[in-house]
């Protein structure tokens, strides 16, 4: 369930959902096969109703290092919501080489770079990105698992609106309770400034002579986002997993033209075969 469908704080509306995927990694000499497919369904808002898909293949590649390439998109099924600069049918390849180093005992660094294209064939967009991202990986103890990530890049588009840099960072923390419970939480934030949204500020000034004055400020559009997430899973058998979760979702654009605030419940059931 979520309690913003149309992600908008104008006029917020909740609905429920259902979502059915699967995702799978075949292995053969040389090669790691993936495949993963989402269909999810909305009660009310039938805009949002959207299947994703991927097909990608893992390798080893460029001496120690693994090189991923995919295929990748989203098709909403009754047509599209365009509720964020993103909620539009869209295809994408992409490809990405990771490097993973040991630190030390228990701690891995994987260090990734990456680019895409993507095209939103309705507004006949197409954006190319480019990013770094790392994660640092720690096993506390035998029970708790620790991870740091941080993601910067940077989108070029056809339509000069929607080019710009982004900053991502995150914490999550994954805690055993004991044979059957497991407790995860994530906490982020990001911030992405457009390029050529450019955003003009005039504020009258009077003087004590009387004398008016215009101050022209011009800056660039901004989104800050916070996000946060906890989640519980009971292993109830070696191929079931029931789990239930909260996820948040908060950002404020400098024009406002962007502000929203979305809070899901979700509750999962996940069969591994």
């Amino acid at each position: 369930m979520t309690d913003n469908a149309q992600r908008t704080d104008a006029n917020k509306e909740s609905d429920f959902f259902f979502a059915l995927g699967t995702s799978n990694r075949f292995t053969m000499p040389g090669h790691v096969l993936g495949l993963r497919l989402k269909y999810q369904d909305y009660s009310n808002e039938n805009p949002n109703d959207v299947l994703s898909y991927g097909i990608s293949d893992e390798m080893k590649c460029l001496g120690d290092k693994t090189c991923e390439f995919e295929f990748k998109g989203q098709e909403y099924v009754y047509g599209e919501p365009a509720t964020t600069d993103y909620s539009f049918t869209n295809y994408a390849l992409a490809g990405a080489v990771t490097k993973t180093q040991g630190l030390k005992r228990n701690m891995d660094l994987d260090l990734t770079a990456a680019a895409e294209v993507r095209n939103y064939p309705s507004l006949n967009r197409l954006d190319t990105t480019a990013y770094f991202r790392a994660t640092l990986g720690y096993d506390a103890t035998t029970l708790l698992y620790l991870e740091a990530n941080g993601e910067s890049g940077l989108v070029i588009s056809s339509a000069s609106e929607y080019s710009l840099m982004y900053f991502d960072i995150s914490g999550m923390a994954e805690y055993a309770v004991d044979r059957n419970w497991t407790m995860t939480g994530e906490l982020g934030v990001k911030q992405t400034v457009f390029l050529n949204r450019d955003l003009t500020t005039e504020t009258t000034v009077t003087r004590r002579n009387g004398r008016t004055v215009s101050l022209v400020d011009t800056s660039k559009e901004t989104y800050n986002a916070l996000y946060l997430s906890f989640e519980g899973n009971y292993t109830v058998s070696l191929d079931h997993t029931a789990g239930i979760g909260l996820r948040s979702f908060k950002q404020n654009s400098r024009s406002g033209y962007q502000d929203y605030t979305e809070n899901e419940i979700i509750a999962k059931w996940l069969v591994t075969f």
